[in-house]
């Protein structure tokens, strides 16, 4: 990725998650910095205020359970472009708009069935 480059400093525990997380799946700090700044701007003034809120006054559960949050709203998420993308592409291939996860279902199942 191109762009500015700029320095901050992170904390030891901070440190440490980034050397765990470019280990386990090889982006660059640089590049994890990044999505997270990119993903942090997203939000709203009031959410940014939550979050410190959050972080200054709440216990290690609060920040578990935020977290666990995020993540489901992540999954969710990525579940329902997977589901479109499929509906999408079963469409193109069967000829068939498809309406609900049955018809979804339907299709796979009798495009499974066809011999290759």
């Amino acid at each position: 990725m191109s762009g500015r480059k700029i320095s901050f400093r992170i904390n030891g525990e901070q440190a440490a998650s980034l050397e765990r997380l470019t280990r386990r799946h090889s982006p660059n700090a640089s590049d994890v910095a990044s999505d997270a700044l990119d993903l942090y701007t997203k939000l709203s003034a009031s959410d940014h205020e939550a979050i410190r809120h959050i972080e200054r006054f709440g216990g290690v559960d609060d920040t578990r359970v935020l977290m666990e949050r995020i993540s489901r709203a992540v999954q969710v998420t990525w579940y329902e472009i997977a589901l479109r993308r499929i509906r999408l592409n079963l469409a193109n291939a069967s000829g068939e708009p498809l309406e609900s996860e049955d018809e979804l279902l339907a299709i796979t199942a009798r495009v499974s069935k066809r011999p290759c």
